[in-house]
């Protein structure tokens, strides 16, 4: 009978962490393409999910979290409400940063401007 007791108080208390909701849907870029390996992590905590190859996820909202977070290298980071929606479809616009001469060599990096000679 404590067996039985102690195996419902261990299943009750699993299925109790998985509690929350589940949003799902697609992230994009500026002109409609569905970017693949975009993060999605929920703020403030350490749930997150990645985009497939066809830009779509799906991720499990812990009760009281109220914002998603979708990041991707080269769009800028995009924070988005929740609300009561279970589908949230994001559009993200890339950044305009641009990065500097760089040439890395077999031991470490040096700019372009700093090395004599030739380079290969």
């Amino acid at each position: 009978m404590a067996l039985l007791f102690a195996s419902f108080f261990i299943c009750s208390s699993v299925m109790a962490q998985g509690t929350g909701t589940a949003i799902k849907g697609t992230v994009s870029d500026g002109k409609g393409v569905t970017l693949p390996g975009v993060t999605v992590t929920v703020k403030d905590s350490k749930v997150s999910a990645i985009t497939n190859v066809d830009g779509q996820y799906n991720i499990v909202v812990p009760q009281g979290k109220t914002m998603l977070v979708f990041s991707f290298i080269g769009m800028e980071k995009k924070e988005v409400v929740i609300g009561s929606r279970t589908t949230i479809n994001v559009s993200l616009s890339a950044t305009s940063t641009t990065l500097s001469d760089v040439v890395v060599i077999g031991y470490g990096q040096q700019k372009r401007g700093d090395i004599n000679g030739a380079i290969s």
